[in-house]
């Protein structure tokens, strides 16, 4: 390993971006630690009676609107960078194949075959052992193997000529066993990025097969409750375990209601036999009931005693701000993002509510998502002005994928929001 050696210290300056170019593997959010030190500020606004919620946890689509998901920035993003991933991924393959079959003209079939199934090793292996280092000496013994390598040579270049022979250097075959863990983890490029959305199904749309095993989320693509459940399945990694199903709530199938939701409103749940409806009891039935990252903390009784608080709450602050929209809505807005303002100080080992993302904020996104955007259209005003707790929590949240492609186009939202609530006064 004197090359390798070299590498190190003496020389060539290679950046090493192992996740710079191709998406990492795999579900790609771990468990919070929710047994973490924290400290407690005791200024925090009390929790206020809860409102009734009722139905407020459905979108039952009297005051919606369809609004287009498919062409969305973060879709049309997404698809590119997928593409752009498969066809890095596609390349390699095919020169690995190559190489393969070059080994098999010089050395013998023996040889190739070893070198083909290192080669299956390698981009199938690599989910399976979860851990670069595994990856990276797989790949490094494998090439060490099918290559005349020089076990001498300390210097800075690829190849060298000893007794007559051109060999390759360890320095290649550390850029090359780098280039190969990166295309490895990019196979188990994560689902989400590049989920295809099932089309909308209206009036003149035939049912899914019904109760057949299969677990299916009815939701709509615009509707703040059902992106609760989205957000929820999408983080927990369970795109492959719950099937979308989107329902037109302007236009709705009868089937929703006779056959499977005679609330005939999203989001519903259809598991082992039964639907479940409301987006709160939702969140909390899938975290509770599929595996995936833990979203809510069970172990630690103040974080879950706030969590409940939050959860309790978050009808008060939609209720209050909806409301204001026909009356003065900065008044409101001031009072109920200082209340998150000061809620996000309560634990301050992480920018979520409760320290780590938790079910607490996907209460809260899809609502602060769209207050963010009309509140600063129509009224000019910036709901993290002065709050940077909230700054740093809306900054965070953006960069959560699972809640990124569940986004709807702010213009979109803002012509929705106007209509609704603007027009009518």
């Amino acid at each position: 390993m004197m090359g390798t050696a070299s590498v190190i210290h003496n020389g060539v300056h290679i950046h090493l971006k192992l996740n710079s170019r191709l998406p990492r593997l795999s579900s790609p959010y771990p468990s919070p630690n929710w047994s973490r030190p924290h400290f407690v500020h005791n200024h925090i606004v009390s929790v206020r009676t809860e409102e009734k919620r009722g139905d407020s946890a459905s979108c039952d689509g009297i005051s919606n609107v369809e609004i287009s998901h498919d062409d969305s920035p973060e879709k049309i993003k997404g698809r590119e960078a997928y593409a752009a991933s498969a066809k890095t991924v596609a390349l390699w393959v095919c020169a690995a194949v190559a190489f393969g079959i070059g080994v098999g003209f010089k050395d013998g079939v023996g040889k190739a075959t070893e070198f083909i199934s290192g080669m299956y090793r390698v981009f199938t292996g690599t989910k399976l052992v979860s851990r670069q280092a595994v990856c990276l000496c797989s790949s490094f013994q494998l090439l060490q193997s099918a290559t005349y390598v020089s076990a001498t040579y300390d210097g800075n270049r690829f190849f060298t000529f000893q007794d007559g022979v051109r060999k390759a250097t360890p320095l290649l075959l550390t850029v090359a066993v780098i280039e190969l863990s990166d295309v490895a983890f990019a196979v188990d490029f994560p689902t989400y990025q590049h989920e295809e959305l099932p089309p909308t199904l209206d009036s003149t749309s035939s049912p899914p097969p019904l109760f057949d095993g299969t677990t299916r989320l009815y939701v709509n693509y615009s509707c703040p409750f059902a992106q609760r459940v989205w957000i929820t399945r999408n983080y927990k990694g369970l795109q492959d375990k719950i099937k979308l199903v989107p329902i037109n709530l302007q236009n709705r199938p009868d089937w929703y209601k006779e056959k499977v939701y005679p609330g005939n409103k999203v989001p519903a749940l259809e598991h082992n036999g039964k639907v479940i409806g409301e987006s709160l009891d939702l969140i909390k039935y899938i975290d509770s009931n599929f595996e995936g990252p833990s979203l809510f903390p069970k172990d630690d009784p103040e974080r879950k005693k706030f969590g409940e608080e939050l959860l309790t709450y978050v009808d008060t602050f939609t209720g209050s701000l909806y409301r204001s929209f026909k009356g003065d809505a900065v008044k409101a807005a001031d009072e109920q993002f200082d209340y998150l303002e000061n809620a996000l100080k309560k634990f301050d080992d992480g920018p979520y509510f409760l320290g780590q993302f938790s079910l607490v904020d996907i209460a809260y996104i899809p609502f602060i998502e769209r207050f963010q955007v009309f509140l600063s259209d129509v009224f000019k005003y910036d709901i993290t002005a002065g709050r940077p707790k909230l700054a740093a929590w809306f900054e965070e949240i953006n960069k959560i994928e699972a809640y990124k492609v569940t986004k709807t186009d702010p213009k979109e939202l803002v012509a929705f929001y106007k209509k609704r609530f603007l027009e009518q006064q």
